[in-house]
């Protein structure tokens, strides 16, 4: 994918960016180190700005548990709400939020989804009652 920073720098003419590879290329009088320190600052102000969610999903009180990560949380509930996919979720009717985390790195948040899909059901129902001891669907506004 080819992105342009024309609009953010006039050092650097485009990059283009594929997992583990990224090619520069910078005006013909501008140091590629100075390229590089720009394009850093730019993507780590983008990756740094995405928030990244684990969140566990319940069909009633003390029954199915399900948890996730994602970047988008008002979506992916929406989702689990609307049955958009065939997942665990649709087949075993888990459509409440009843608990969530918010993470600044996928890494994070991955870890610690990871380690909550470990814990035993007894543990992750302590953490669910620890912030929502009715188990309240927490994606429903309430005044």
């Amino acid at each position: 994918m080819w992105k342009n920073l024309k609009k953010n720098t006039n050092k650097i003419l485009h990059f283009h960016f594929i997992p583990f590879r990224m090619t520069i290329v910078c005006h013909s009088d501008t140091k590629r180190s100075e390229c590089g320190r720009i394009l850093n600052i730019y993507i780590t102000k983008q990756f740094m700005e995405k928030k990244w969610y684990v969140y566990i999903l319940a069909s009633k009180k003390w029954w199915v548990l399900y948890t996730w990560v994602t970047s988008n949380l008002e979506q992916r509930i929406l989702q689990h709400k609307q049955w958009t996919f065939e997942w665990f979720t649709k087949k075993y009717f888990v459509h409440k939020l009843v608990r969530f985390q918010e993470f600044y790195t996928i890494t994070e948040a991955i870890e610690y989804e990871k380690i909550i899909k470990w814990w035993k059901r007894e543990k992750k129902i302590w953490l669910i009652e620890e912030d929502n001891p009715n188990w309240n669907d927490l994606s429903i506004k309430r005044e």
